[in-house]
């Protein structure tokens, strides 16, 4: 199995430690779980390429919804497509 973390969090550090948090509690591998920081990365369809599942990680103090509307919209059409492409999806906040 192979997972996409996808990191909303601004914080680094924060990111490593919710990385490092979703692999201890998944019992996935390092090789298992790929991480994208939607903000500094970029939200890229080929993120799915060999995604068997997306989990969402928190934005941690922040609230998306108040985000840019570019950014919020970026997030909705990458989960949109995710969707489209049955890919399964679980949000922990």
């Amino acid at each position: 199995m192979r997972a996409v973390l996808i990191q909303f969090r601004k914080d680094a550090d924060m990111c490593k430690q919710e990385y490092d948090c979703y692999l201890r509690f998944s019992g996935l591998q390092k090789n298992e779980l790929a991480a994208v920081r939607a903000r500094k990365d970029g939200l890229k369809e080929t993120i799915f390429d060999e995604a068997d599942a997306i989990l969402l990680g928190s934005t941690g103090r922040g609230c998306i919804v108040k985000e840019d509307g570019t950014f919020l919209e970026a997030c909705k059409n990458i989960l949109r497509l995710a969707r489209s492409r049955h890919i399964p999806m679980l949000g922990i906040n």
